[in-house]
């Protein structure tokens, strides 16, 4: 009986928490596009980065979804993660030749069947040499 219950909570996490963490691996992957760019400057790193994120790969549709209130308070589900220049950090060393995005943000999950609302917040760390 145990065991039952924790396979079904298990696979109620994984449905409702899964595809954050899985959006979450595209957010890494923009991280090393901004990376790429170090060679550009900080600017161009964020760029490439939410260029990767709002609107995907080679026209591909943007990552994942995010929830904004409305005036009535209620939650509506968008498409992207709404991330903005706040929400991406470039750096550059020039003496050192190393380079550094950071990507924090938070996405709001709805958990059903009771439509509480959680808040799950992601750190994102890139770091290399150009």
């Amino acid at each position: 009986m145990l065991l039952t219950v924790a396979f079904v909570g298990a696979l109620y996490w994984a449905a409702t928490f899964g595809p954050y963490y899985l959006d979450n691996l595209n957010v890494k992957e923009a991280a090393e596009v901004g990376l790429s760019a170090a060679d550009s400057g900080p600017e161009a790193m964020v760029q490439r980065a939410l260029q990767r994120i709002n609107y995907g790969n080679l026209g591909n549709s943007p990552v994942g979804t995010h929830m904004e209130e409305t005036d009535q308070g209620d939650f509506v589900e968008k498409p992207g993660l709404g991330l903005t220049e706040e929400n991406v950090i470039a750096e550059v060393d020039e003496k050192t030749r190393t380079a550094r995005v950071t990507i924090d943000y938070a996405r709001t999950v709805r958990l059903k069947p009771t439509q509480s609302v959680r808040t799950i917040r992601f750190h994102v760390v890139k770091e290399g040499r150009f």
